[in-house]
């Protein structure tokens, strides 16, 4: 699979992803496999949409990283592939975790401009997700900025220029916002740095 994963992602992609999953969580078994194999479009799709237990462990589970390459060609499949494998807590490189962000943003930003709300919400909670989560770290503060300015989602810039602390940055978009929540959060910026005040 790690050799001709590409070539059988093409013309079976849920199929190969669902093989994919179940070796990256461990729970691959040639005979569940093969009596999967009448249902495996929704099987496949299953195995994506809901976490697994350690009691269906059925091998050793490989890294996430031999598969990505054979999914570049799709990269809705390939989101779905590093977001379950995400939430079932399998190791992402910090590559990886950065393709999940970007990729998660491009869903999210299609969805904004399609009008697809359901969509949206969803990838607007799993960008967040990924900005906040443990991990969060192996992306790069930078890196993330960059992702989220580029794909123009603010929430995300809110985000990370209070993480780095990014003052000037902060008060610009407050401003910008002129809401009843950003002047408050602006006063409270201002009273709580007196460099702010004398500027």
């Amino acid at each position: 699979l790690v050799i001709y994963g590409a070539a059988l992602a093409r013309p079976l992609p849920r199929e190969t992803a669902g093989v994919v999953v179940a070796l990256c969580l461990g729970t691959y078994s040639p005979t569940a496999m093969a009596e999967a194999a009448g249902k495996a479009a929704s099987e496949a799709s299953r195995m994506l949409e809901y976490a697994t237990d350690d009691r269906n462990k059925q091998c050793t589970p490989y890294p996430v990283h031999l598969f990505a390459s054979s999914f570049l060609e799709n990269p809705k499949m390939l989101r779905l592939i590093l977001a379950h494998c995400n939430r079932n807590k399998c190791p992402l490189t910090p590559t990886l975790r950065r393709s999940l962000l970007e990729l998660t943003l491009a869903e999210w930003n299609n969805a904004k401009r399609s009008g697809d709300t359901e969509a949206e919400k969803l990838r607007r909670k799993e960008a967040i997700t990924a900005l906040t989560d443990a991990h969060c770290s192996d992306i790069g503060d930078c890196d993330a900025l960059v992702l989220v300015q580029l794909a123009g989602f603010s929430e995300g810039e809110l985000l990370l220029y209070e993480r780095l602390q990014m003052v000037p940055m902060l008060l610009a978009r407050y401003a910008q916002d002129g809401g009843d929540r950003a002047r408050r959060q602006m006063l409270a910026m201002c009273r709580n740095d007196p460099e702010v005040l004398a500027g």
